[in-house]
């Protein structure tokens, strides 16, 4: 853990201590909110691609049956 804060430069900019204890909760914390919100965006994403895909072939449907009844 200690490797990892020091590759990101957070130990040196908060300091030793019981400081750095707590900021070490603080940091797992941020860093646990950044994984969350990065599944939420790949969810999100996944989610409006497949309502994309869906209006899109619901769309060809739809010209595919109109050209039909025009004949």
């Amino acid at each position: 853990m200690d490797f990892l804060l020091k590759l990101l430069g957070v130990k040196y900019l908060i300091g030793s201590g019981e400081d750095f204890q707590c900021s070490r909760v603080f940091f797992l914390l941020m860093l646990c909110w950044l994984i969350i919100s990065f599944w939420k965006m790949l969810i999100l994403l996944a989610v409006c691609s497949i309502v994309v895909f869906a209006s899109i072939i619901f769309i060809l449907i739809k010209l595919r049956k109109f050209k039909q009844n025009f004949r």
